[in-house]
């Protein structure tokens, strides 16, 4: 199922990822252009040191009045490098150099540039013309710096900013979903609510104090209002049509019993008449008046009482019921309906049981599971089939209308449940029952 709290927060981090990714590349560019502005300042500021310090001698000699203090220029091949020329001779160069000469003759016009050193490594370069002596004479100061060094420089601010944009996008990320459960939490609320207002926990949602959910809130609590009254209004004409059709057929009955034509068939066939009325209007009861929320009913309780009076009325029968049903197993419905299917099935297995009967219930696998059995002549499995049919009956014999296990079977049916007939361990019938998780 979607949630609205997961797809905010993916959009979230999506704008989030979006968003610093974006500032990262150009916080990148950034860094790395500075820390190259502030590297060609430093080589700027050491070749224009040392040009303010060149000087020629009355006899021609180029002497420099100040060396760069920095121990890089000492070290041998070290990549910081600096050297005077003129006309191409070199005039002065920094220890770090030693004989060699930095190849910048093709580059006399530019300040900043990238070559290669005496060791074949990367150099950045700073190259300023410049005057000394008097009169004055063209000098071609050139400082270097390994480009490693750049490179390492930005390679690390690089990395403390993806530290800190790391940071920053996870806070906010966790900002957000706080803020968002806080913001949907009325409705966590509201929904934890219904599934009890479904399961028959509660009557009616309570308010949560915000405007953009008590609005919902209201209209459903005067929807389930509206339907209680429905159900209420459709239970009671039902009851008094049951009213209404029986107390003729009692008539006709007391009236048959005092003219004298008390024949078994014509009594039958009230019997029957009643049965199919009994039937309609269970069918009405369930269709049109069933209830929106729905109860937890135990189902040892119910047992207990369906054994009790259905051994009542088979008492001329020494029939024994055994239920077996755990204490705390529910069944999620109607309480009459879950009496009126247990009736149904017991009823019919003390119809042909020899000597027991068992009624056994047990959670499976999130399912109810219900199994009635007895130890009689059992049902053929090609005549299963016909018995679930309305007024079908195997033995005109027994009394009956032909209607309970039909009935049960749309009991079942409403809870989209499933029913089964199967073989007893006894040979018998086995009735199983299974109701979907609720």
């Amino acid at each position: 199922m979607r949630s609205i709290e997961r797809r905010a927060l993916v959009a979230v981090v999506v704008s989030v990822l979006v968003g610093l990714s974006a500032m990262a590349i150009v916080a990148t560019r950034s860094i790395a252009s500075a820390i190259e502005r502030e590297f060609d300042g430093l080589l700027k500021d050491v070749a224009s040191n040392i040009a303010a310090s060149s000087d020629f001698t009355s006899a021609g000699e180029f002497v420099l009045t100040r060396v760069p203090d920095q121990e890089e220029f000492d070290r041998q091949r070290s990549g910081w490098y600096w050297m005077v020329t003129a006309d191409d001779t070199v005039l002065s160069r920094s220890r770090s150099l030693w004989t060699e000469r930095l190849k910048v003759d093709d580059l006399s016009t530019q300040s900043i540039a990238s070559v290669n050193g005496p060791s074949g490594e990367a150099l950045r370069v700073s190259i300023l013309p410049a005057q000394a002596g008097q009169p004055p004479r063209p000098i071609k100061v050139v400082v270097s710096a390994p480009a490693a060094n750049v490179q390492n420089d930005i390679r690390n601010a690089v990395v403390q900013l993806g530290i800190i944009l790391s940071m920053v996008g996870a806070l906010t990320v966790a900002a957000v979903a706080i803020v968002l459960r806080r913001a949907l939490s009325p409705l966590s609320h509201s929904a934890i609510e219904v599934e009890q207002l479904t399961n028959g926990a509660i009557a009616r949602l309570s308010t949560t104090g915000y405007r953009e959910v008590d609005p919902l809130v209201k209209a459903v609590n005067e929807l389930m209002a509206s339907t209680r009254n429905i159900v209420e209004q459709s239970r009671l004409g039902s009851a008094n049509l049951a009213h209404a059709l029986r107390t003729p057929l009692t008539a006709l009955r007391t009236r048959l019993a005092l003219v004298g034509q008390s024949d078994a068939g014509v009594l039958e066939d009230v019997a029957r008449i009643e049965g199919q009325i009994d039937y309609h209007l269970r069918r009405v009861r369930r269709v049109v008046g069933a209830p929106i929320a729905s109860t937890r009913v135990p189902v040892r309780a119910v047992a207990d009482d369906v054994s009790l009076v259905v051994r009542k009325s088979h008492r001329d029968r020494r029939i024994a019921i055994v239920v077996d049903v755990p204490d705390d197993l529910t069944f999620r419905g109607e309480r009459e309906d879950l009496e009126e299917l247990l009736c149904i099935l017991v009823d019919n297995a003390m119809k042909w049981a020899a000597a027991r009967v068992g009624l056994v219930a047990k959670q499976h696998e999130n399912k109810l599971v219900i199994m009635v059995q007895d130890d009689g002549p059992g049902i053929a499995e090609d005549r299963r089939a016909f018995v679930l049919q309305p007024g079908n009956r195997l033995d005109e014999s027994i009394p009956g209308t032909g209607l309970g296990l039909f009935i049960a079977r749309e009991i079942v049916s409403i809870y989209a449940g499933r029913i089964e007939f199967g073989d007893s361990a006894s040979g018998g019938l086995l009735v199983s029952v299974e109701f979907q998780p609720s």
